[in-house]
């Protein structure tokens, strides 16, 4: 069964090989056909970056029509659940700070994650990461508790402004055990790691440029 696009006034309504109907926000559609043209509605599993940042958007369901993105920007929305985004498995970097988002557990789906930036919501706990995560912000959430190890090897984090804690391993302060056992970057004001703390403004450039792999254009 062929998919079949119908447009609505207000919205595209999508309708998949399944017999399931998708419908697309006016404001979504806009900016998708101002990056891609009109025809992009038949082609949509080949767009691979979309930045909705700033659009007032409260749903994500429309996402499962673009399985091949790997870079995207939802940022500024009044989102609160993004497990949808468990439909774009190949996602490299995921912008969803300022945003209404108590659980990111849908990183599990997420494995070829690289960057995240979450900071600014109403995230309770870290979630596990995704083994190629290098960078994350989860800083002025609502997050309590121990950092896990695992987030030990990540090269740049942000969890500033939470209630979370940090362990170093025994006989080692915790800047030693960045130095001397991970061999990683400098700590810096106790929450932040990065290569140069002169820089942290810029941490999504430093890593996007650090790493060879194109985030999609």
């Amino acid at each position: 069964m062929m998919s079949k696009i119908v447009l609505l006034c207000w919205s595209v309504l999508y309708i998949v090989p399944c017999g399931l109907s998708i419908s697309v926000p006016p404001s979504v559609r806009n900016v998708i056909e101002s990056q891609y043209g009109q025809s992009v509605w038949k082609t949509t599993s080949q767009v691979t970056a979309l930045d909705l940042s700033g659009l007032e958007l409260e749903q994500i369901n429309f996402i499962q029509l673009f399985p091949g993105l790997t870079s995207l920007d939802l940022s500024d929305n009044y989102l609160v659940d993004i497990m949808p985004l468990r439909h774009v498995p190949q996602l490299q970097a995921l912008w969803v700070s300022k945003n209404f988002i108590r659980s990111i557990e849908v990183m599990e789906y997420l494995p070829q994650l690289l960057l995240l930036d979450a900071h600014d919501n109403n995230i309770e706990r870290l979630p596990v990461i995704p083994p190629r995560l290098v960078a994350a912000d989860f800083s002025r959430n609502c997050i309590e508790g121990a950092l896990p190890v695992s987030y030990y090897k990540l090269a740049l984090l942000d969890c500033r402004q939470n209630r979370i804690h940090f362990f170093p391993q025994p006989k080692m302060t915790l800047e030693q055990q960045w130095h001397e056992v991970l061999g990683l970057r400098p700590l810096w004001g106790g929450r932040y790691i990065a290569q140069n703390p002169a820089s942290l403004p810029d941490w999504e450039k430093q890593v996007l440029s650090a790493n060879p792999m194109s985030l999609g254009g």
